[in-house]
């Protein structure tokens, strides 16, 4: 709709293109903010049955071990692959915002 707008409009009035969050379908979008749930949910989940043992101080042996003790990056991984979009799309609303008021102006300006 924006690209047709563009094209429809005075050529001689230079418009800039605004910042889109992504090209995927708005169904991959929907699916990948799904998995970013799940993948904190499961993260917060795994995070209450490791607290129980470290309770106690135990060191959970092996693979268990492994996870218990890489379980803060985990962490991390889940909210920054929820936090990162969330902020990115923030950042691209208040530059199409910027992107817009220029626009305007230039409309305005001929």
């Amino acid at each position: 709709a924006e690209e047709e707008a563009l094209l429809d409009a005075d050529p001689s009035v230079l418009q800039e293109r605004q910042y889109r969050f992504s090209l995927a379908p708005n169904t991959y979008k929907f699916f990948a903010g799904g998995l970013g749930v799940l993948n904190l949910g499961g993260a917060l989940y795994l995070g209450n049955i490791l607290k129980q043992y470290a309770i106690y101080g135990v060191k959970l042996p092996s693979f268990l071990g492994l996870t218990q003790s890489l379980y803060p990056l985990l962490l991390a991984y889940a909210v920054l692959f929820n936090v990162i979009p969330v902020a990115r799309n923030a950042w691209i609303g208040a530059q199409n915002q910027k992107i817009e008021q220029r626009n305007s102006a230039r409309r305005k300006w001929r």
